[in-house]
């Protein structure tokens, strides 16, 4: 999608962290706006301007349920049809339903996760074919079936 994105970020418990990356600096806040900043500050030196790219911060919310994290995964892959940037979500090239469909694919992400949260790797790919409309998705008493 041309103007925005979507990320499912998953996060270890504090105790688990480092001390050193449980300072201030270290916020998720912090890192969105360096990686935007640092986007808009490559962008404009490409393309010669200087204007801002990003209308506001990003918006976050916490996933409290399994169901939530598959209804927003699936939303996520399935939302570059809402926008028209394709037709068949199962052809963007730039979400990581292409690192679950193809394990020729190098990924980044842990996939066997990502299936195990679903029940596997059929139905996995059983929620991606429902018809549920997107916006439905978010709504966490939904539940997918198939």
């Amino acid at each position: 999608m041309r103007d925005h994105f979507h990320l499912t970020v998953g996060m270890y418990a504090t105790s688990k962290l480092p001390p050193e990356l449980l300072r201030k600096p270290h916020t998720l806040g912090n890192t969105f706006g360096h990686l935007q900043n640092a986007y808009a500050m490559y962008f404009n030196k490409k393309y010669r301007t200087v204007s801002g790219l990003f209308e506001k911060s990003y918006e976050r919310k916490e996933i409290t349920s399994a169901q939530y994290f598959r209804h927003l995964v699936v939303y996520h892959h399935r939302n570059p049809v809402k926008h028209g940037a394709v037709t068949d979500f199962r052809y963007y090239r730039w979400t990581s339903y292409q690192e679950y469909s193809n394990p020729q694919v190098e990924s980044f992400i842990d996939v066997d996760l990502g299936f195990q949260k679903f029940g596997g790797r059929q139905a996995f790919f059983a929620a991606h074919q429902t018809d549920v409309p997107l916006a439905r998705m978010l709504d966490t008493d939904l539940e997918f079936t198939g």
